[in-house]
């Protein structure tokens, strides 16, 4: 049971870290504006909670040219 519980609080710490970096990095990929770094982003988190917003910026810019 104790170690059952010690996973539980290592899964719970383990979120939140993913959490705070996703979150991070959504602030930096705003800040750099850039129709490439909102797809990375998306490909990085593609269920995450800030990924409809980046799609959204993102269709805002215009693709770079191939």
């Amino acid at each position: 049971m104790k170690k059952l519980f010690i996973l539980g609080i290592l899964c719970l710490f383990c979120s939140i870290s993913a959490i705070s970096q996703s979150k991070k990095e959504w602030e930096n990929v705003q800040s750099l504006n850039s129709w490439n770094v909102y797809q990375q982003f998306i490909l990085n988190y593609p269920n995450g909670k800030y990924t409809e917003q980046a799609k959204q910026k993102q269709s805002l810019l215009k693709q770079p040219e191939l």
